[in-house]
């Protein structure tokens, strides 16, 4: 392994522990689009990361660095005035230096560079903090099962953040070898689906015991940096190992001693590199289970915006600020009524909607005035919308 003054390094694991996390150095390719994209949005409003000045001057290693893969390599988070800002998450490009006098054998964090994309939701201990998931992202893949059976409002939601982070979602219903073909329970299960289809979210029927939906899978990860999201018990662990050719356990397992966390300790969110499929290198990564997912970086006014089914209607409602709940003449809420929006769908914004005005989620308190008007809504119906040639 060449010691290279400053070198490029991506994130992968170990973001649990405050002092330290695990990082792998870029390759040459790696390395340069790495830079070319940072020094494109650096300074930018509303990107987070360090300025063009503190890593324009790193270079790419050569060409030939790291033939057998990159290493694994802890590195120091500095505290005080050398910490970096913001702090590191998963999927971060960071500039390593090493540290002089310790024979180069530990390397701290020096900054951050500017983040393309940052998944975040509400955090489940604190709910006035967000839990950021991971950064530069390309595809975010919300894996569901019939067992546990998954929740149309926690599918929604993650559509809703990963939309305010211009990201590509797609659903993945594993365990799909559960559900007979022509049976009563498919069906269902199908056409709860087919909602999402509609409106243009592509949907994937994975198993891992007949290998259904697999080929599929591994087209939409290649190239990408990809992470799975979902609840506990709908099968992430065991997909990823099979997308992984069996590697997963013994990465883990070298991941979690370093770490010093014990061989067989899964919760801790780390960046897994896939077996090349037609050529292209995709990293995935694994986050632990969760019993719901809590938007965060969408505030209720905003919300309407991130319905994606709404927007051709939105520009045609009669009130320009018009929230699809209650408001007279809304283009939504009769796009609802004709088929042509999902109720489902419409009925989920307005209990979201609901929830992010009650400060149960989000960022953002609202008054009691604000709550009263959705929760009524939520019991109302939108209006029938009479066509012209069924008037009198």
């Amino acid at each position: 392994f060449e010691y290279r003054p400053d070198m490029l390094a991506r994130v992968v694991g170990g973001i649990e522990r405050a002092s330290e996390v695990l990082a792998e150095p870029l390759s040459h390719e790696q390395a340069t689009i790495a830079l070319e994209e940072a020094l494109k949005i650096a300074g930018r409003p509303g990107v987070q990361g360090a300025k063009a000045e503190d890593f324009q001057h790193v270079r790419p290693p050569p060409p030939e660095a790291y033939p057998d893969g990159p290493p694994t390599l802890s590195a120091l988070i500095p505290t005080g005035r050398r910490a970096p800002k913001p702090p590191p998450a998963v999927g971060d490009i960071v500039r390593l230096v090493w540290t002089p006098g310790t024979s180069r054998t530990e390397a701290y964090i020096a900054s951050v560079l500017p983040r393309r994309s940052s998944l975040l939701r509400r955090s489940s201990l604190y709910s006035h903090k967000p839990q950021l998931l991971c950064t530069n992202l390309d595809l975010v893949l919300l894996v569901v099962s019939v067992e546990p059976n998954f929740s149309e409002g926690m599918v929604d939601r993650v559509l809703v953040s990963a939309h305010a982070q211009g990201l590509e979602v797609a659903i993945v219903l594993n365990k799909v070898d559960l559900l007979v073909e022509g049976t009563e329970e498919r069906d269902e299960v199908e056409e709860r689906l087919r909602v999402y289809e509609r409106i243009g979210y592509r949907v994937i029927y994975t198993s891992t015991l007949t290998e259904e939906g697999l080929d599929e899978l591994k087209e939409l990860l290649s190239g990408r940096m990809s992470i799975f999201i979902g609840n506990s018990g709908v099968g992430k662990s065991h997909l990823l190992n099979v997308l992984a050719e069996g590697q997963i356990a013994l990465r883990v397992g070298k991941i979690n001693e370093k770490l010093k966390l014990g061989r067989h300790t899964t919760t801790t969110t780390t960046i897994h590199r896939l077996p090349s499929w037609k050529g292209e290198e995709s990293l995935l990564i694994d986050s632990p289970g969760a019993r719901r997912f809590s938007i965060w970086d969408v505030e209720a006014p905003e919300l309407r915006d991130h319905f994606v089914e709404f927007l051709p209607y939105a520009g045609c409602c009669k009130y320009r600020d018009c929230q699809h709940v209650k408001e007279p003449n809304c283009a939504v809420k009769e796009a609802v009524e004709a088929d042509s929006i999902p109720r489902e769908r419409w009925e989920s914004y307005v209990n979201i909607l609901g929830s992010l005005r009650a400060d149960s989620e989000g960022s953002q308190k609202f008054s009691s005035k604000q709550r009263t008007a959705v929760e009524t809504a939520r019991q109302t119906p939108p209006p029938l919308l009479v066509l012209p040639d069924q008037l009198d």
